[in-house]
């Protein structure tokens, strides 16, 4: 289990982190191909999401990719539980709380560059 695990595209999995030699030491950085991109849950609230810029070009409104981030985001939230319980900052019973409601959540719609107003009536329309 590896924290940089965490910072990968949410579709692809490619590695969005490098590591670059600065004055004799390893530093690492975001890949500037890490792009945000914004989706609407079915508990009404928004989720930034970090995708490759290959990924970002997908058709993001297809069910099928959808499904795969959230599966992907879910397992990331899972591999997140993990270290947290091992470093005993969560109890199992937490974990497995907090894990239960993650993985009610699904992405209803991408609501990247859309107002709430926006969001909203399109939540509305899908209802």
């Amino acid at each position: 289990m590896n924290e940089e695990d965490l910072i990968k595209c949410y579709s692809c999995h490619k590695k969005l982190i490098e590591e670059r030699v600065i004055d004799g030491k390893l530093q690492k950085f975001l890949s500037p191909e890490r792009v945000i991109t914004q989706f609407y849950l079915n508990n009404g609230s928004k989720m930034d999401v970090a995708l490759c810029y290959e990924c970002k070009n997908m058709d993001l409104d297809s069910p099928e990719i959808q499904d795969n981030i959230m599966n992907n985001i879910i397992d990331g939230w899972q591999l997140e539980k993990n270290i947290l319980l091992e470093r005993e900052m969560i109890t199992q019973e937490q974990m497995e709380s907090s894990m239960k409601y993650h993985k009610s959540l699904n992405i209803k719609f991408k609501s990247e560059g859309m107002n709430d107003y926006q969001i909203k009536a399109k939540a509305n329309a899908i209802n």
